[in-house]
């Protein structure tokens, strides 16, 4: 069975079936920007991954985020964002209205966090594309009964889900001195970085895409001296903690995980996403270790995950603080992606610094690895060029911080580093550009 992870026709309990033409519906209206592919009548379209490029060139010489980025000719951001109110197998409610999205758009459903009894749904996600507006009701073609089956008519109570818009690029340039993001998470939006170059994207040598620290945030320090820090935050939410005097976070249970989250108990422990996360050190010999975040997620990436925040250190002297936040999510679609310098497409989890002095000195925990996933004909990527490891803990003093873990990364390439896509020779490639070593590669298929 061929299949790739960002195929419209995706069943997000895992790979789906043949994929169907991604372009947008026939709307009527004539087309905008620049060239998408052959206009030979009988040529075949373009490879669904490589956008429409009706956004045009994008040139990164400084700070870039799409979420407050304006192409020439929009009065909205490039990449705008909406809360999902409820849905339907056609139609998307949304707060505040779809102002900045229009026929022919293509958007992302995703639902970046639930509650500590519902999160079941969280990491699921589809792209569609818009055939209306009318206020706060966005309507697709894609039946999205089959793409989102967990949130679909479902009760989204206390669920973060969103649709974002999908820059439709022609050719992406990151210059030396450029950075391409987007807004952390902040409880309700950010951390999510997708858009499509039909021309290809070219990551300079000091240029970055970068989403480090764009994820769940890590568990903040306690309120006052004397009190504990809190869980890191994950896919349920924020964690619980700042409980003050001993036994500390020990008498709620916040030592332990919160989900992917690090657990708190004077030290922090590391957050997690798809493992090598570890716990704090014991404040003492007879206290529970504050725990290392849970593994999520699989890798062939059917769901998609913000990494999991570490755990805060205890309110003390010298410099508490909250743990390490996980790294935000990155999707590109695109005809090539060169990337000419190491470092230059991240997603990493913040290392923790903050640490207090009581008995002993006491670190915070750091944050996961967040997410990345790249679909194109051809990539070229320099030696440990792409990044999504964990954060590690603060460990400059006596009892340390967990590390946070690793977060995945998925590349789908026909050329791999000039090695054929699906071969020994191009995973061996891709194991030297990517840390960690993808889980998951396919060739993609049109």
């Amino acid at each position: 069975m061929r299949c790739s992870l960002l195929l419209l026709v995706l069943t997000l309990s895992g790979c789906g079936s043949e994929p169907a033409d991604s372009n947008p519906p026939d709307t009527g209206e004539p087309e905008t920007g620049g060239e998408t592919g052959p206009t030979d009548d009988t040529a075949p379209p373009a490879p669904w991954w490589w956008g429409t490029g009706r956004d045009g060139d994008l040139e990164v010489m400084g700070r870039v985020d799409p979420s407050n980025w304006m192409s020439y000719g929009r009065t909205s951001a490039d990449a705008v964002t909406f809360r999902v109110d409820t849905t339907t197998a056609s139609t998307v409610s949304t707060t505040p209205w779809s102002t900045g999205l229009t026929v022919g758009d293509e958007v992302l459903l995703i639902d970046l966090q639930g509650t500590p009894d519902a999160h079941q749904a969280v990491g699921s996600f589809a792209f569609a594309h818009v055939t209306s507006v009318a206020d706060a009701i966005v309507t697709v073609a894609e039946d999205l009964s089959t793409l989102l089956p967990d949130l679909v008519g479902r009760d989204l109570t206390g669920q973060h889900v969103r649709i974002q818009r999908v820059p439709q690029y022609a050719r992406v340039t990151v210059h030396e001195t450029g950075a391409l993001t987007t807004e952390d998470w902040d409880g309700e939006a950010g951390g999510v970085l997708a858009f499509r170059a039909s021309e290809g994207v070219r990551v300079e040598l000091g240029g970055r895409i970068t989403v480090d620290d764009a994820g769940y945030a890590g568990g903040s320090t306690g309120s006052t001296t004397g009190c504990d820090g809190f869980q890191g935050e994950s896919l349920g939410g924020p964690g619980i903690g700042g409980q003050c005097g001993i036994p500390f976070n020990e008498a709620i249970g916040a030592f332990a995980a919160n989900l992917g989250g690090g657990g708190a108990n004077v030290t922090g422990g590391g957050g997690n996403h798809a493992g090598g996360a570890t716990a704090g050190d014991p404040w003492r010999a007879t206290a529970s270790p504050p725990a290392a975040g849970e593994l999520h997620g699989d890798p062939p990436m059917g769901r998609i995950f913000l990494g999991s925040g570490g755990g805060g250190v205890w309110q003390g002297s010298g410099e508490p603080g909250s743990g390490g936040a996980g790294g935000g999510i990155v999707i590109v679609g695109a005809s090539s992606v060169v990337v000419a310098g190491s470092e230059g497409l991240l997603a990493r989890g913040e290392t923790a610094l903050a640490w207090s002095r009581g008995a002993s000195t006491f670190g915070a925990g750091g944050g996961a690895g967040g997410s990345i996933l790249v679909v194109a004909d051809e990539v070229d990527l320099a030696w440990n060029s792409v990044i999504a490891t964990g954060g590690a803990g603060e460990q400059a003093h006596d009892r340390h911080g967990g590390d946070g873990g690793e977060g995945r990364i998925r590349i789908d390439c026909i050329t791999c580093n000039g090695e054929p896509g699906g071969t020994e020779a191009a995973r061996q490639a891709m194991a030297e550009a990517v840390n960690p070593d993808p889980g998951w590669s396919e060739v993609p298929a049109r």
